[in-house]
């Protein structure tokens, strides 16, 4: 635990009334009676120019490797076709694109495949490997920072997935890729919803919660901050869940509860709809634009 070192106000909505959420082993998470975000008390030791040593290399390690080879079909299927699709309807004239945090590569692989000039920047070397050996893709391998990109360069569309509540600093990571949009571009992105039936599920225990380098646990309210903060106005922001997902964490209350497990396809797809339409599902997307472009 870090000692001396505290979160003394939000960074988003500045307050100041801060309660411990959950202790957990090697760190804690806090939360903001005013905006209700949920953040790793690491984010003061960063910003004051530290971080858990080796966190890169001991999370995105030769077993989480393995896992991605293991569930590539789900990455294409559940997520990156999907995530293409946005930039089909929201963006369909294609031209440069940055992804920042690309993983092993497959939304890379599909985004050339659909027709754009994609650039990855990736900081885990193993996952870099991966994609080059795996797609023939040669990302950036470096932690983000504007300098590895080349001098003044512009892009239509800039897309992170599952990559801000990773940032230490989001008002400022996002003033600053608004700046290499292009006119008329837009950035895409999606994060872990701090309001999705899986916390609800598992509560402080949710695996979502227990991931020590989410620095950031968001709902739709607070993100919503966060955009107008860094100058940004959404275009669109909506939550998603999948069957797999609710299928997954019905099968899981039941053993909480020792209730019945997952019903029928129609309460099921019904359950999804509900939640989604609230704001609950187990991701939050956006599509935003810049106001001072």
């Amino acid at each position: 635990m870090m000692e001396g070192i505290k979160i003394e106000k939000c960074p988003i909505c500045e307050g100041c009334k801060l309660e411990v959420f959950f202790e957990y082993s090697g760190f804690r998470l806090i939360h903001c009676l005013k905006c209700d975000l949920i953040m790793n008390e690491h984010v003061a030791l960063i910003i004051q120019g530290s971080s858990p040593d080796g966190l890169i290399d001991a999370t995105y390690d030769d077993s989480w490797i393995m896992m991605r080879q293991r569930y590539i079909q789900d990455t294409f299927l559940q997520h990156a076709s999907f995530n293409i699709l946005l930039l089909e309807v929201f963006c369909p004239h294609k031209g440069d694109l940055l992804e920042i945090g690309s993983g092993t590569g497959e939304f890379i692989f599909m985004a050339k495949n659909a027709g754009w000039k994609a650039t990855g920047v990736e900081p885990s070397e193993k996952a870099c490997i991966f994609a080059d050996e795996r797609f023939g893709i040669q990302m950036i391998n470096h932690v983000w920072q504007t300098g590895v990109l080349e001098q003044n360069k512009k892009f239509e569309a800039i897309v992170f997935w599952h990559v801000l509540e990773h940032m230490a600093d989001p008002v400022g990571f996002l003033k600053e890729i608004s700046g290499l949009l292009k006119p008329d571009g837009k950035i895409f992105f999606s994060i872990p919803n701090r309001d999705s039936f899986t916390n609800a599920v598992y509560g402080p225990y949710s695996p979502l919660f227990m991931e020590r380098d989410h620095l950031f646990h968001y709902n739709a309210t607070n993100l919503t901050l966060l955009l107008e903060e860094a100058g940004l106005k959404p275009v669109s922001l909506f939550s998603r869940e999948t069957y797999q997902k609710m299928e997954s964490d019905l099968n899981a209350l039941s053993k909480i509860s020792n209730r019945p497990d997952s019903g029928s396809l129609d309460q099921m797809m019904g359950m999804i709809a509900r939640l989604q339409s609230q704001h609950q599902g187990h991701e939050l997307f956006c599509i935003a634009v810049s106001l001072f472009l």
